[in-house]
């Protein structure tokens, strides 16, 4: 698995949005995509992934 500062190295700086662990709690979702997302986060693309 990528480290968080290996995707922001991709990324670049600022691209990169990890939820929180009390937003993916009540999620179905497999546990280990839940610790993925809190951890390392995801890629900001436009217009697919938003912060708020």
């Amino acid at each position: 698995m990528l480290t968080y500062d290996q995707l922001t190295e991709w990324a670049g700086p600022g691209h990169v949005t990890r939820a929180g662990r009390d937003v993916v709690a009540c999620w179905r979702i497999p546990d280990f995509m839940k610790a993925q997302l809190v951890e390392v986060g995801i890629p900001l693309a436009p217009r697919l992934i938003e912060r708020s």
